[in-house]
């Protein structure tokens, strides 16, 4: 197989990994002595080349010998810089590829991209979720106007009534944090048997979703409940 075939047969998840073990490569012909090189997630690599981690049921897969990075490249008139790479295949054949770095740098823009609109989905995904909590808050405040008026008129003060619908809110939401994760560790372990390269999730952040779910969930039943106590006894006690 050429370099051009080899290019041609590459996905662009395959192609950002090769850009990786490119850099990786690149920093160890620099200074053998740097050993702290890393590889992206799913691969190792050793003085007997790139290996695809395997699991228990298959080993670790021999893809190639390592990528040398020879020389830099430039066309004659001193313009698109790349790397000229060098590695040997199964059959120990020799193969060289000068890779333009433009293809890095693509790359990365695309993940830009793709980290952008992700962020503006997730963000529109949470504002959402807080306007339909703050609805849904709303509607039940107004349901229990006439108990939150008696619990006032039996000498509750306001404190004791907001906090009693803070506590209320705060044990819902753990129940319902405990059901999402253990609904995400389950969906992450069934897609991680159908698919590749399904990183766990790490403590950071799942600290980091449970403290916007916190946060979105006390901010939209916050106002409701502020509201609900503002109305006088006998007004409330005239909701039908």
């Amino acid at each position: 197989m050429s370099s051009s075939d080899l290019l041609l047969a590459l996905t662009d998840a395959e192609q950002r990994d090769l850009n990786a073990l490119v850099a990786v490569n690149e920093g160890s012909n620099r200074s053998e002595r740097e050993t702290k090189a890393t590889v992206p997630h799913g691969f190792r690599l050793s003085k007997s080349g790139l290996f695809l981690i395997g699991d228990d049921a298959k080993p670790d897969l021999w893809i190639c010998d390592r990528l040398e990075v020879v020389s830099m490249t430039r066309d004659s008139g001193g313009e698109s810089w790349g790397r000229l790479l060098q590695w040997r295949d199964a059959d120990r054949r020799l193969h060289s590829w000068s890779m333009p770095l433009s293809i890095l740098a693509g790359s990365l823009q695309q993940e830009r991209m793709l980290a952008t609109v992700s962020g503006l989905f997730g963000g529109l995904i949470v504002l959402l979720t807080g306007v339909g909590l703050y609805a849904f808050c709303n509607y039940l405040l107004t349901l229990r106007t006439k108990e939150l008026a008696i619990r006032a008129s039996l000498g509750a003060g306001p404190a004791q009534i907001a906090a009693a619908l803070l506590q209320e809110t705060a044990k819902a939401l753990a129940l319902g944090s405990i059901i999402g994760i253990a609904m995400t560790f389950a969906g992450q372990r069934i897609l991680s048997g159908v698919m590749e390269k399904v990183n766990p999730l790490s403590a950071g952040q799942i600290i980091a979703a449970l403290l916007i779910i916190t946060t979105v969930t006390f901010g939209a039943v916050l106002l409701p409940i502020i509201r609900a106590l503002r109305i006088s006894i006998i007004d409330a006690l005239r909701v039908e």
